[in-house]
């Protein structure tokens, strides 16, 4: 095995806590029942919103070049990730909301999670994740979500 290094166990970190309603189902199945179970941390997704793809900023190919994170996207531009963005779609329009706030009101929601990390370009999309605070998903739109992620 590699020698323990900062930068292994940095790597391993970020791949442990990169959970979102893409890795999510993952995460659930491996890690959440050690967690609720445990005295441990809960988890805080430094990745909450898939590098963007949870915004619903990427949906095709062509959409890959909007920025230099477009790259990271084509792993999850699968029909996994379509299935999940419909669903994102389907309950940001019955909350009148969107889907990045749709996607951390989702987390927020989960037991095992403390709290998303996310990062924001400006003031008008830092209000937009904020308003994922405020929002309560019924129980048929997190069954939805967790359907569609699973």
């Amino acid at each position: 095995s590699a020698p323990l290094s900062r930068r292994n166990v940095d790597s391993a970190t970020r791949k442990i806590f990169q959970i979102n309603a893409v890795a999510f189902s993952t995460f659930l199945n491996r890690l959440a029942a050690v967690v609720r179970n445990r005295t441990v941390a809960k988890g805080e997704p430094y990745s909450a919103l898939a590098s963007g793809f949870l915004t619903g900023k990427y949906r095709n190919e062509g959409d890959l070049t909007k920025s230099p994170r477009g790259a990271k996207i084509r792993r999850v531009l699968d029909a996994r990730g379509k299935r999940i963005l419909r669903a994102l779609d389907e309950v940001a329009k019955h909350q009148n909301s969107t889907p990045a706030a749709v996607s951390l009101a989702w987390m927020m929601s989960r037991p095992s999670i403390t709290a998303p990390i996310v990062s924001a370009t400006g003031l008008k999309q830092l209000e937009e994740l904020l308003t994922s605070t405020w929002l309560k998903l019924e129980d048929a739109s997190l069954e939805l979500l967790n359907s569609a992620s699973g």
